[in-house]
């Protein structure tokens, strides 16, 4: 899409230069069939922008629209945790759960089991930031105690 708003600006600077470099050779050329013909092609020129400039205003109005909700769909999708159930969200993981091996399951409940406890895999206790990091996909930062 940023493609086409790309393009539809550079047509209409093009349509821009043009429509002045014939204006100056049809003042240049005034009363001559070469000034006549110049000033229908500007004639042409002042009629066809109008759509070029609706394409570009569509394109750009596109664009900022799609900018926007994929601005909105990472934030959400980055960093606002609703630890809150609902219908759709249990019926996902019951599928999911279904889809499992009864050891697969197992150990599930148990990696969820810890982690609401805020055990690490080491079996000590988290940290609030080791916690959010992980749930951000973030690697933990460990401190080395000797």
């Amino acid at each position: 899409m940023s493609n086409r708003f790309t393009q539809s600006l550079i047509i209409l600077g093009s349509i821009f230069l043009l429509f002045v470099v014939l204006f100056f050779g049809s003042v240049l050329t005034e009363g001559t069939m070469l000034g006549d013909w110049l000033a229908n092609i500007i004639v042409f020129l002042l009629c066809a922008s109008p759509l070029a400039v609706m394409y570009s205003l569509g394109t750009g109005a596109m664009l900022l629209w799609r900018r926007m909700t994929n601005v909105q769909k990472k934030s959400a999708a980055g960093g606002d945790y609703d630890f809150g159930t609902s219908l759709e969200d249990d019926s996902a993981l019951a599928d999911i759960m279904q889809q499992l091996t009864p050891e697969q399951q197992a150990y599930l409940e148990e990696r969820l089991e810890e982690r609401a406890l805020g055990l690490g895999t080491d079996g000590e206790l988290m940290s609030m930031d080791e916690l959010l990091n992980e749930a951000r996909g973030q690697k933990p930062k460990r401190d080395s105690q000797m």
